[in-house]
């Protein structure tokens, strides 16, 4: 059909309105409409010039030809120049009234000079025919991709086949094999892939999280962590529960726990069931019978209930019971009254020895009140039993006292004693005098006995 024969000498003409579904585009040279909507041969004349200037003000077009109708709706359709780069389009008049038009030629420049900016070329429409995307070829590598836009603006993309071809080389270098995408979740890429080393797969792995897999098999840590746990602490790993937590057994007894990893693997564990037995063991010695922890899931504690030989409920750390280090407040009694012993320990912390002197009840057991390091060993030199505590207390002091300038600093000690006990430390080269000290009270308890 013969369209606007008086327009022959414009190639292309594009037809804009508001719906997407009027996009046209006129060869006028062969007279053809693409696709096959049809414009009424009809014109209509624009009633006044005033019209014609009210529709095209501020649109960034100027009306150039007398107004269509188009059969369905009888929508009214201007032929309109851009008064920027002259190019001709169809608009109708919905939309120039309303100053929705956008110049597809000005469009396609803006777009291929934002690319340029970014090292892209564009090269025409969407591959997928998305409105909001465009066909661009990275101008680094000469690979064409689909890119909105938006995007292309502001800088945010890269290259999916040079991507790819990295992701592949350092999955490689890792000591990993590729088996191939196992799923999509977002934007996040999931892959599943296979330890060169030993053989395993493991499956759907985040693609920023793959290197950091290297050395990191499941299959084999938790083999190896079997292995390291079952010769160190005669502990099994019956099941992995979550993440970071495990079923273990203690092969001495039969019973089982569930331990965390980090703990596991540190050492960190006990039978509760034995230690429960232990603690009524140590209560029973110190005169109190064990009753039952007081820890719960809202008020976490490490302290336990006791009841005393005077019928009082007393809640303690087990440490306190140990060392007997106890006292009935309502009674007041405890042991103050009870005898105690003046210590004297030689302790090694990698190649640093040193001297510990202190007061206990049970000397024995003070040293793991320190936290000493792994690496550490002590030795029980001395101890000197006397009366009461509060006569320990006073024989103690005065020792302090008598050697306060040789004294380490405790902020020096804190990194050898962890926990307690670092205020009182003094070199190697005292053992001698420290430890005729504690002869001579020995000599004295005798005599005054």
């Amino acid at each position: 059909m013969k369209l606007f024969t008086s327009l022959i000498d414009y190639e292309k003409v594009d037809l804009v309105s508001l719906s997407p579904k009027r996009k046209y585009s006129f060869n006028l040279k062969l007279q053809e409409v693409i696709p096959s909507w049809h414009l009424a041969d009809k014109r209509e004349t624009v009633k006044t010039e005033q019209e014609r200037i009210t529709l095209s003000e501020g649109s960034g077009f100027t009306i150039i030809g007398d107004p269509v109708l188009e059969h369905e709706n009888n929508t009214k359709y201007f032929l309109c120049e851009c008064n920027t780069c002259k190019f001709k389009i169809l608009a109708d008049k919905t939309a120039l009234g309303l100053k929705k038009l956008n110049c597809i030629n000005c469009l396609n420049n803006r777009l291929a000079n934002e690319a340029l900016s970014v090292n892209l070329e564009l090269i025409g429409k969407s591959l997928d025919g998305d409105t909001k995307r465009r066909n661009y070829r990275f101008v680094a590598c000469n690979h064409t991709r689909d890119i909105a836009t938006g995007d292309v603006r502001v800088g945010s993309f890269s290259c999916s086949e040079c991507y790819s071809e990295e992701f592949e080389k350092a999955v490689d270098d890792s000591g990993l094999e590729n088996l191939g995408k196992s799923h999509s979740k977002g934007t996040a890429q999931y892959y599943n892939i296979r330890y060169k080393l030993c053989g395993h797969e493991r499956l759907a792995i985040q693609s920023h999280l793959i290197t950091k897999t290297v050395g990191d098999c499941q299959v084999c840590f938790e083999k190896e962590l079997s292995t390291s746990v079952l010769e160190t602490y005669n502990v099994t790993v019956l099941e992995k529960l979550t993440k970071t937590n495990r079923l273990i057994r203690f092969n001495s007894c039969g019973h089982t726990r569930v331990v965390g990893l980090s703990n596991l693997r540190a050492g960190h564990i006990e039978c509760k069931v034995c230690q429960l037995h232990k603690f009524a063991r140590e209560a029973k010695e110190a005169g109190l019978t064990y009753l039952k922890p007081t820890s719960t899931e809202e008020n976490p504690s490490r302290k336990h209930l006791y009841l005393a030989e005077c019928g009082h409920s007393l809640t303690l750390k087990p440490n306190a019971v140990r060392m007997g280090h106890w006292t009935c407040r309502i009674c007041d009694s405890g042991y103050l009254d009870r005898p105690n012993s003046i210590y004297l320990f030689e302790i090694t912390c990698g190649d640093f020895t040193f001297l510990k002197l202190g007061y206990s009840q049970k000397p024995e057991y003070r040293k793991y009140d320190y936290k000493l390091l792994k690496d550490s060993s002590e030795s029980l030199l001395k101890s000197v039993t006397v009366k009461t505590g509060r006569e320990a207390i006073i024989l103690e002091n005065a020792l302090h006292a008598k050697y306060k300038k040789s004294n380490y600093k405790s902020s020096d000690m804190r990194k050898y004693l962890t926990e307690s006990g670092f205020s009182e430390c003094y070199p190697i080269s005292l053992k001698d005098e420290l430890l005729t000290e504690l002869y001579k009270l020995e000599l004295q308890k005798e005599d005054n006995e």
